[in-house]
């Protein structure tokens, strides 16, 4: 192009901004006001841009009469201004045409929101001529009615009449006018054995440069790539299924051949009438359905095919390179699934308690892991990142305890919340509709209220006079199960009046600390540090997130202008300012005996921390660990 560098910005039911691109900066040339405007895109050959709107007469009884439309602009190659050319009625069933898409050899997609029924159109020196339709995507079987809305998104192929066209949880390639669908919909797999991820509803997407892959961006699961294959790109995966080789972890089997020991050789192996001559064979490896293939090192062969036992998790096959009756083929295996954790309480996968831990989940697949608690208390487990799974929580003998399930769009999978006596325990995980999805599973634990499961804070123990940083003479004690903080007197006594609830968002509080003027409540799950007036109401505005190693909040005090947030996992006294801000230079290590800490408070120069496992209270004074 001779002219300026142009962007054009397509604003829905408005029109079409048009900006030059100089020197870095955008400036507004102009907006072609288009009412009812739907998407519009530019000819490759940059003298045209294409536009679909919607008139206010859009149902089927106006038929032919509607007013929605196709309007071709002629643009200026060296403005990039657009001018009308021609205008083309809808064809009267697409009352809700929502998305354009353009071949590099200039076909025109139309697409139907609702249904995905699409219109083709040749373009040819901006006439557009319609040259075939596609069937209404909502009645292949395989597309569900609830799930398949809208289709909002289509991205035409290179040099043919093909289309892929996404919407909620489906992708969808059609050649037209041949009428030839394939679906990929909720959790299907394809010809290559890949699962196509509960990505939901798409808000985005882009074709690669050499039109191989398209990248569907969304909300659930972030980025989804997709290998186009045939119709305009050659296949992707040149290995095909081979219905009699099969393999599993340490074994393999060749039609009627099969060996857990040694490779079986295949040279002019007759089965079922026909001839198969192995040239070479190899494992390959992805993490998961969402990977490409890769060789597995040291496996290749010649002649033979060979068992292979996985090291790690993941999907494993293998390929093959062979004559079948004379002629060359590659073929591949099953796909073995490795798993990452254990599928019964037999080989659950023990974590600890707190722990962090991740897994896969694939169609089908369950996983499960073993608590062991050595005294009673209040467990808490749930799940995060985009599945939509149900956990339960089982007793030693595999017996059901409890479950909770969520959605993949909730904060938590499921999260499940217990009280239970010292033992062993289960926790296990699946995904609801058999999908495919990356998980991270949070235990917790504290010990029951006897055995200091909160922390009790004295506020204040002298007069007014003494200096002390808060004087209303009372303990508050904050409760992880009901997310409150209970007030009581210098003797025992209940100040309930005192009581207030905690913010929705710390539900999981670990620990309080007081000023003269502001409550501290440290939060597990949100790691951070949400305050309060001392009366009860939330101060936002002052709410800090911990530092990044400061991951497992077991406790907190104030001392000295500080706040004090025990750690578990890294058994260390992190400090803050009231504001938030780390103070490194304050903070402190634990004792290597002090490594379930649980509780801590501050007195005269002194840090009291509360071990769980190690029944005792230890000292620290200036960092310095004292005798406990």
């Amino acid at each position: 192009m001779s002219g300026i560098r142009v962007l054009y910005r397509v604003v829905p039911d408005t029109g079409i901004d048009v900006f030059a691109v100089e020197d870095g900066g955008l400036t507004h040339e102009e907006t072609k006001q288009v009412g009812g405007l739907k998407d519009a895109v530019i000819a490759p050959s940059g003298d045209f841009v294409y536009a679909a709107r919607l008139g206010p007469c859009d149902t089927r009884g106006c038929q032919l009469d509607a007013t929605s439309q196709l309007r071709t602009f002629r643009r200026d190659q060296e403005s990039g201004l657009l001018a009308l050319q021609n205008r083309y009625l809808y064809y009267y069933n697409v009352d809700d045409v929502d998305s354009l898409s353009i071949s590099d050899d200039e076909r025109l997609f139309v697409t139907r929101k609702s249904s995905g029924y699409t219109l083709l159109y040749e373009l040819v020196a901006g006439v557009l001529t319609r040259a075939g339709t596609s069937v209404s995507l909502l009645s292949d079987a395989d597309v569900s009615i609830q799930l398949a809305r809208p289709f909002e998104f289509t991205s035409a192929r290179p040099g043919t009449a093909a289309v892929d066209v996404f919407g909620t949880d489906t992708a969808v390639g059609f050649e037209i006018p041949l009428g030839e669908v394939d679906v990929l919909a909720n959790g299907q797999t394809d010809r290559f054995g890949n699962r196509l991820p509960l990505f939901g509803a798409p808000n985005g997407l882009a074709a690669s440069p050499d039109a191989r892959h398209v990248y569907v961006s969304s909300y659930q699961h972030g980025v989804v790539a997709f290998e186009r294959v045939g119709a305009g790109v050659e296949p992707g995966d040149p290995y095909t299924r081979l219905d009699i080789l099969e393999v599993s972890s340490g074994s393999i089997s060749f039609g009627a051949e099969e060996d857990s020991d040694g490779c079986i050789a295949v040279d002019d192996l007759a089965y079922d009438g026909v001839a198969y001559t192995v040239r070479s064979s190899k494992w390959q490896r992805r993490p998961n359905a969402d990977w490409p293939w890769a060789d597995v090192a040291g496996t290749a062969k010649t002649g033979e095919v060979c068992p292979h036992t996985p090291e790690e998790p993941g999907h494993y096959r293998l390929v093959v390179e062979m004559e079948v009756d004379g002629e060359t083929r590659q073929h591949a295996s099953n796909v073995h699934v490795e798993d990452d954790h254990g599928d019964s309480i037999d080989d659950a996968t023990a974590v600890g308690v707190p722990s962090l831990t991740d897994g896969w989940l694939d169609p089908g697949d369950e996983d499960y892991f073993r608590i062991d608690l050595d005294r009673s208390g209040e467990l808490t487990a749930h799940s995060e990142w985009w599945i939509n799974a149900e956990g339960r929580l089982l007793d030693e003998d595999g017996d059901l305890i409890t479950s909770a399930s969520g959605g993949a769009a909730a904060d938590f999978n499921f999260r499940i919340v217990r009280d239970l006596d010292a033992g062993t325990y289960f926790v296990r995980i699946h995904e609801r509709f058999s999908r495919a999805g990356a998980y991270t599973i949070h235990v917790g634990f504290e010990v029951h209220t006897s055995d200091l499961v909160v922390e009790a804070v004295s506020v204040s123990d002298t007069s007014p006079d003494s200096g002390a940083s808060f004087t209303l003479n009372r303990f508050l004690v904050v409760d992880s199960a009901d997310d409150k903080v209970y007030a009581y007197g210098r003797s025992g006594e209940r100040d309930a009046s005192s009581d207030f609830d905690l913010a929705f968002a710390n539900g999981a509080p670990r620990g309080i600390a007081a000023t003269d003027d502001r409550l501290y409540v440290v939060d597990y799950w949100d790691e951070k540090v949400y305050v309060y007036r001392t009366t009860g109401e939330r101060d936002a505005s002052s709410d800090f997130d911990l530092a990044f190693p400061n991951s497992h909040p077991a406790g907190m005090t104030h001392a000295d202008g500080a706040l004090y947030v025990l750690d578990s996992s890294d058994d260390r006294a992190y400090a803050y300012g009231t504001s938030g801000e780390r103070q490194v230079d304050n903070e402190f290590d634990l004792n290597a005996s002090n490594s379930s800490p649980t509780g801590m408070a501050h007195r005269n120069g002194s840090f009291f921390v509360v071990d769980s496992a190690a029944d005792q209270v230890f000292v620290y004074s200036g960092g310095a660990a004292n005798s406990p």
